[in-house]
């Protein structure tokens, strides 16, 4: 081997950390030595002590730091613990039965309502209870309220303060029952406070029922979603959406919405409206006069693309006999809550596409015109006055005239059995009905006027059987001919059919 090759030592790493580490070592050792000259003329190397610290400030603050930790760490355990134990007693004592009397007894207080409360169960941030009604005296409008499933998120401060608070309360479902009061209106609370302060309470699926007999009630609205809330300056705000309704005699309405509010003792009915037919038919009603203790309810009807039959009673009123679509801009009602049986409805209405059917004078039409277009005629211009109260429903000031082919004018009235009144003059076009310029076909129809020959006729039957003296006057008018030595030949080639 070379001599270069061996100088040319190889290291390795770690052995070149160790060699730099020495040379750091020997150059603080002559850093920190001496060299001194002793007496004797000998010489040596002194170290140099350094000073030890007797304080270390990085130390110290260590070990405070550890124990305000140490400190801290206590109290919060204490603060849970204490803050733990308040908040057992206080759900020990939301959740007894002393606690359940006492929140019945403040609601009776504040609503004058008797209450039952099942299931109630309270935890830190929400309350819980299967069912809660309210039974009020029967002196009032409201006679009854029954909740399931309720539920809220309670606030902070609930646990802690004298009422429960909250962004909103919830039931699934509810049945409110209503009826006439024995006196006047009562307020719905009284001298207390409800022990409850939510934003809101709502129920997606309430029932009402206004009537003495729940199985023939006056109004019945089922399926709604009804919230009320409360509203800056006092008051509270009920809103309506959805849900079905029946009024009296009137077909099923489709609600759209609603809203009411309750305020100083009163309550107003903003608005109301609902749908119904295939058409688009629109009923709107609102309060013209805030219902206050013993005053009556009185509000503006509208209607829109209104069905007539739906409006007359399609099951069991007129609307089984009349038909069309309607316009009414101004009705009215008005009731005394007090009294089932005291509203009273008035529509002043005109539209087209009216309709009548079933009636017996239009088969006797149909029998001696020779025109099928008699036994159900649709198409008319239809108006009238429109009324219903406690003794039925009528139409005054009716008329109805289709395609120039016939024209009705009279009142038909129906009683709340059933019972069909009225009297109508039925004209039909001169053309089908004089013989001559001079010589009329039957002799019970009168001279033309203004294009048309006419017959007073009589109703009477019911709804689901209308009956008329169409065929009585028709025959009068025969023999009157007959006596008088005219010719009724016509007459007895279709009285066979007619009395058929």
């Amino acid at each position: 081997m070379s001599k270069q090759s061996s100088d040319q030592r190889s290291y390795s790493v770690d052995e070149m950390m160790e060699k730099l580490k020495e040379g750091e070592r020997e150059k603080r050792r002559d850093e920190d030595s001496e060299l001194v000259t002793r007496p004797d003329g000998s010489k040596v190397v002194r170290i140099r002590r350094r000073k030890r610290r007797s304080k270390q400030p990085q130390k110290e603050r260590s070990v405070r730091f550890r124990r305000s930790g140490i400190i801290f760490m206590v109290l919060f355990a204490v603060v849970l613990v204490a803050g733990s134990a308040t908040v057992l007693i206080l759900l020990a004592r939301y959740n007894s039965k002393g606690y359940r009397d006492e929140l019945k007894e403040r609601v009776l207080s504040a609503s004058g309502a008797s209450v039952g409360l099942t299931d109630l169960t309270v935890t830190p941030f929400k309350v819980r209870a299967r069912s809660l009604q309210f039974v009020w005296p029967t002196s009032g409008v409201a006679k009854s309220l029954k909740l399931t499933g309720l539920s809220a998120e309670l606030g902070l401060g609930s646990l802690f303060g004298a009422d429960w608070n909250g962004k909103e309360a919830t039931a699934e479902s509810g049945v409110l029952l209503l009826g006439p009061p024995d006196g006047t209106i009562s307020h719905a609370l009284m001298e207390g406070e409800l022990p409850f302060d939510f934003g809101g309470y709502r129920c997606p699926n309430l029932e009402m029922i206004y009537g003495e007999q729940a199985d023939k009630p006056a109004l019945h609205l089922t399926g709604a979603e009804v919230t009320m809330r409360p509203m800056e300056g006092g008051g509270v705000q009920f809103l309506v959406n959805g849900g079905r309704a029946r009024v009296g005699g009137w077909d099923e309405l489709r609600i759209d919405h609603g809203l009411a509010e309750w305020r100083g003792g009163a309550l107003e009915l903003v608005s109301l409206r609902a749908h119904v037919g295939k058409n688009g038919g629109e009923a709107t009603l609102r309060g013209t006069k805030p219902i206050r203790s013993g005053t009556q309810i009185q509000c503006q009807v509208e209607l829109k693309n209104f069905p007539l039959d739906h409006m007359l009673g399609s099951s069991s009123g007129l609307g089984r006999l009349i038909g069309g679509d309607i316009q009414a801009p101004d009705g009215t009602f008005t009731a005394d809550p007090r009294f089932m049986d005291s509203g009273k409805l008035r529509v002043e209405f005109s539209g087209l596409d009216g309709t009548l059917k079933h009636f017996q004078f239009l088969k006797g039409l149909s029998t001696i015109l020779g025109k099928t277009f008699y036994d159900s005629p649709d198409l008319g211009r239809v108006k009238g006055v429109f009324r219903q109260d406690k003794d039925g429903m009528r139409l005054h000031e009716f008329e109805f005239e289709a395609k120039s082919q016939l024209k009705i004018l009279g009142y038909i009235d129906s009683k709340p059995d059933g019972e069909l009144q009225g009297t109508i003059r039925v004209g039909v076009p001169q053309g089908l009905m004089m013989r001559t310029e001079t010589q009329r076909r039957y002799a019970a129809f009168s001279q033309p006027e203004l294009g048309y020959c006419w017959i007073n006729i009589k109703l009477s039957g019911t709804v689901d059987h209308p009956l008329d003296d169409f065929l009585l006057t028709l025959k009068k008018g025969a023999e009157k001919t007959t006596e008088s030595g005219g010719n009724n030949k016509l007459l007895e080639e279709n009285f066979d059919r007619l009395t058929r």
